[in-house]
């Protein structure tokens, strides 16, 4: 690959919140109590870790109306990113949603994150990166313990760190670990393109092992990637912590300020 790019960060906000609605505002802002009784944007929590990685400009990808975002954090500079907005209408899922953001992106290296999901060590993406430099794999994930691996994408990887397999939202397995974050290559932001132009005229129909056949994941993207012998390695964060606020349970830990002074501690 060409290191000629720049290291940008890819926030996907084009969906609906659904399980978690009706909300008075887009999720990616939902106020996030903090100890000392403030609030900070959900988001702001993934800007913090793209800005510790040294990334300096991001692309949201933005679905039409939810124009709360851009007005949020025109008013808030703190996140100290150029923000840079791409307006879709509404996607068939998250990598469609990434997508969109392809000929702004195609020739960087990408720090991807959800922005309603907050985690720590707010070092993750330094790690990342330090694991891609290391190892030359065009696609490194960083990798939690999962709660409920039948919400999740599973990994399957050997004890050098090498990714052998995606699962996705399987019913039962031996598999511990989720993945959270990502970064990528230019390689790999081509394989997706390539992929959904594919998937569009074929009929992909996602992971046959997945309860949610009809849904194209990003996960489903990985998997296809590594099979076809695209090089993934992974980072495991053992006392890391994420919280995803797009789940009803989940969202409640958030307005806890006993749980979120213990998640801030975290390093």
């Amino acid at each position: 690959m060409s290191d000629s790019g720049e290291i940008v960060g890819v926030i996907p906000a084009a969906g609906y919140a659904r399980r978690i609605s009706p909300l008075p505002c887009s999720k990616e802002i939902y106020p996030i109590v903090q100890p000392d009784g403030s609030c900070r944007a959900a988001a702001s929590y993934l800007m913090e870790n793209l800005r510790k990685a040294s990334v300096e400009r991001a692309f949201m990808i933005l679905r039409e109306g939810k124009w709360d975002i851009p007005s949020y954090f025109s008013e808030e500079p703190k996140t100290g990113l150029d923000l840079a907005y791409v307006v879709t209408e509404a996607t068939g899922g998250v990598p469609q949603t990434i997508n969109k953001a392809y000929p702004f992106i195609k020739e960087d290296k990408v720090l991807f994150g959800f922005p309603d999901i907050i985690l720590r060590p707010s070092s993750a993406y330094v790690s990342l990166l330090g694991k891609q430099a290391e190892t030359g794999a065009d696609l490194v994930l960083g990798i939690f313990k999962a709660r409920d691996p039948r919400k999740m994408d599973m990994v399957d990887f050997n004890d050098k760190g090498a990714i052998e397999d995606i699962v996705i939202k399987p019913e039962k397995t031996s598999l511990m670990y989720t993945w959270i974050i990502a970064a990528w290559t230019p390689v790999f932001t081509g394989f997706l393109r390539d992929f959904i132009i594919k998937s569009s005229s074929e009929g992909f129909s996602g992971d046959e092992t997945s309860e949610n056949k009809g849904e194209l994941y990003i996960g489903d993207v990985f998997r296809e990637a590594i099979q076809s012998g695209i090089k993934a390695s992974s980072v495991r964060f053992e006392g890391g912590a994420y919280l995803d606020i797009g789940t009803p349970s989940e969202l409640k830990k958030a307005g806890n300020v006993d749980w979120t002074g213990r998640f801030n501690a975290i390093v």
